[in-house]
């Protein structure tokens, strides 16, 4: 059966929002009526700012449903370090969900997300041994006719001519992972750069691979 994702990230609701973009990929979407929506992380510009996750909240709430969202790196606080280091996910799981490594199924299709967004860091993202084992155990549970994809924000491979930001910790583990499990695409964003690779171009290791489909920024100036 076919089956319709339409995958958008880097929405950044705050002052680099484009608002007229953002009315066109809504449009879009309701046009396009996919089966799933994915939005791959960094929904706001400034976690610190409550009017942001407002509008975010929003402007998400118009996107089709259903909808599997993860956060991103932007969608931690910066500023307020007290809330960066004690409660860096709480405004998230307030405003867009409270379910930070999302799951969505149907007869013949399941789709992970993971939260790749750490408070340790500004930029870059991290996926723990335990959510490696866990994604790949739940990707495991069906059967090998479902198609099994992976969201995340963070990327897993260096797009070609891009070296300032660098893979997820554990990107190899993670890979090698989702090819045990049958993972045949991830869906990602970060560094708004379109990009579309295959896990098989860093690991001759790898059984089939993983195709990699990275977004660029939706709606971001």
């Amino acid at each position: 059966m076919r089956r319709v994702i339409m995958q958008i990230s880097d929405i950044h609701l705050g002052p680099h929002f484009d608002a007229e973009r953002g009315e066109l990929v809504i449009q879009a979407a309701h046009h396009l009526k996919p089966d799933l929506m994915v939005v791959a992380g960094d929904v706001v510009m400034r976690a610190d700012f409550r009017d942001q996750w407002l509008q975010a909240r929003e402007y998400i709430q118009r996107l089709p449903e259903p909808r599997l969202i993860v956060m991103g790196n932007h969608d931690v606080p910066q500023y307020n370090q007290i809330a960066r280091c004690l409660w860096p996910f709480a405004r998230y799981r307030k405003y867009i969900t409270p379910e930070l490594n999302p799951v969505w199924t149907c007869e013949d299709m399941i789709v992970v997300g993971l939260n790749t967004a750490r408070s340790f860091t500004i930029q870059g993202g991290k996926l723990s041994l335990q959510q490696i084992e866990w994604m790949e155990r739940t990707l495991k549970q069906y059967p090998e006719h479902y198609c099994k994809i992976v969201v995340m924000h963070h990327h897993v491979l260096e797009p070609p001519g891009d070296r300032e930001k660098h893979p997820i910790v554990n990107a190899d583990k993670a890979v090698a992972a989702m090819d045990r499990a049958g993972a045949e695409l991830v869906l990602c964003g970060h560094i708004h750069t379109s990009f579309i690779g295959n896990t098989l171009e860093v690991s001759a290791q790898l059984q089939a691979g993983t195709i990699i489909a990275q977004s660029g920024t939706a709606t971001s100036t």
